[in-house]
């Protein structure tokens, strides 16, 4: 609950250190008043989704810029033909489209609840207030959710003291599925579903295929996983913050004397305290990548997304074989 801002600069900052060389932000937070109990309650409803999305290039496209870039230099000591996508898996390229980023991909319900007490006579006022946030997440099992809490009360002990007593803090419990592909953050699966070519089936039949992962912002071939069976083990990885700061003071005023009057005595006290939490857990599953010699198309590059109904014009078999995925449950 903030009252006030303010920017201080030059000599109004210089009071605060070296560190305010650039000027100082000054927030100052409400506070209780004198007055009967107030009650009051603040609800807000939204929703989280993508300002924008990256354009990829369809199936049929990135066969074709695939083939411009391979051609594009002569030179080289290896067949570049055997890498070139031929005509007949062109074609077939025009009606694979396979957007998992666009399937799986969805709004985010966002909730903020709050309630705040305040109120006071002369000698002593008072606050509190309570907060609690929930957020879903937009893509895969994620389950976000937050309490606030600051409290305190400002005395006036007789004429001469004053006393206060400030207590906030906030709990957190987060929860989302355990990838352990290049750490578990929603950002690389995003990147892994925008970039997957998209003529490369999900599932064969029920198999789930290999496809690439994320490693240090880059797209790896080493980093395999497949995206669905990850969310439906029921791995997760669990992360529960909490947080809690103490301010206290004690200011006494000489006004009664008429030597030391206008000085005054103020000390104060301060205590942070924060933990964490965290759980994982993780499970085996299986994989299964497409052979390399027996995907169908005249250059090898088609893949089946039927089991038992390879995608080629020519009779050749995709074969498949198994990957076992294993993380430390």
């Amino acid at each position: 609950m903030i009252e006030s801002i303010s920017v201080l600069k030059d000599a109004a900052a210089a009071i605060y250190g070296s560190r305010s060389a650039t000027g100082v932000i000054f927030v100052k937070t409400k506070r209780g008043q004198i007055s009967k109990p107030k009650i009051s309650y603040n609800g807000q409803f939204g929703y989280t989704d993508e300002f924008y999305r990256s354009k990829m290039m369809d199936s049929y496209n990135f066969g074709r810029t695939w083939n411009a870039i391979r051609t594009a230099d002569p030179t080289g000591t290896y067949d570049k033909r055997k890498d070139l996508f031929q005509a007949d898996e062109l074609a077939a390229m025009q009606t694979l489209n396979y957007d998992l980023l666009d399937k799986y991909w969805s709004s985010g319900l966002t909730q903020k609840h709050a309630i705040n007490v305040s109120g006071g006579s002369e000698s002593a006022t008072y606050f509190a207030s309570i907060s609690y946030i929930t957020q879903d997440g937009n893509l895969g099992k994620i389950d976000y959710n937050r309490w606030n809490y600051r409290a305190g009360v400002d005395a006036k002990i007789n004429k001469w003291t004053k006393a206060s007593l400030q207590v906030s803090g906030d709990y957190g419990d987060k929860t989302k599925a355990y990838i352990k592909v290049g750490g578990e953050d929603p950002e690389k699966d995003y990147i892994t579903l925008l970039t997957r070519p998209r003529y490369i089936p999900e599932f064969a039949g029920d198999l789930p295929i290999a496809g690439y992962g994320i490693t240090n912002g880059r797209i790896e071939q080493t980093q395999e996983y497949n995206y669905t069976v990850v969310q439906n083990l029921g791995n997760f990885s669990k992360s529960k913050p909490q947080n809690m700061t103490i301010n206290g003071a004690l200011e006494y005023d000489f006004g009664w004397s008429k030597i030391l009057k206008g000085l005054k005595f103020k000390a104060t006290y301060s205590k942070s305290i924060g933990t964490t939490e965290d759980n994982q857990y993780g499970s085996d599953y299986t994989l299964y990548k497409f052979a390399d010699s027996g995907r169908g198309g005249s250059g090898n590059h088609l893949y089946m997304d039927t089991e038992g109904y390879p995608l080629n014009f020519n009779g050749m078999t995709t074969f498949l074989y198994p990957m076992v995925i294993s993380f430390d449950g």
